[in-house]
């Protein structure tokens, strides 16, 4: 199981083809790549924030932390675990896809974590990726904010996978003070 902190149909294609290109180098041989999508799901305890700053670019990006709060919901999907965590302790497809590198060459932005989390009235245990101490650390020269296709992207695919309308406000005002570099 992994759990996006957002997710919708158009997601869905794209890690479904992200899955399909990086499983050849990252999966061990004969790896299942197919991806379900569960509905939604909450992580209560967890705070959502936008104060992760991605690899390439610099800008915020979503990230999650557990220092108690209302709670976060996102998208469950059924995936093969090998797809996340690799036996033999190399990098899996799911790192390559976040920005985990184990080998440490690049930039570090997410790490897997293994969650508690609820699902139709049922606690479950999934994957999830959580901002690494240095994403949560902005670059001086890139950019403090979040880029508005980013954030159009955590708010359709909030209402599509049908997260709780009073989330969906919370996670809106986050985008939006991350748009505007606050």
């Amino acid at each position: 199981m992994f759990l996006c902190q957002y997710g919708s149909n158009m997601k869905l294609q794209r890690l479904q083809d992200a899955i399909a290109r990086y499983a050849p180098h990252h999966a061990p041989a004969g790896t299942p790549t197919g991806v379900k999508l569960l509905g939604r799901a909450e992580l209560p305890g967890w705070t959502f924030d936008l104060g992760g700053h991605g690899a390439s670019n610099g800008e915020r990006v979503c990230d999650i932390r557990e220092i108690g709060g209302p709670g976060v919901w996102g998208a469950l999907y059924e995936i093969d675990s090998a797809l996340v965590i690799r036996a033999d302790d190399r990098r899996s497809v799911l790192d390559t896809i976040e920005g985990h590198r184990r080998d440490k060459q690049e930039r570090d932005v997410y790490r897997p974590t293994c969650v508690e989390l609820l699902s139709e009235a049922s606690r479950l245990h999934a994957w999830t990726f959580v901002c690494s101490a240095t994403a949560r650390r902005c670059p001086d020269d890139r950019s403090h904010r979040a880029s508005l296709g980013y954030v159009k992207d955590v708010l359709d695919g909030a209402k599509a996978v049908g997260l709780p309308e009073d989330y969906r406000v919370l996670l809106k005002r986050a985008c939006e003070a991350a748009v505007a570099g606050e």
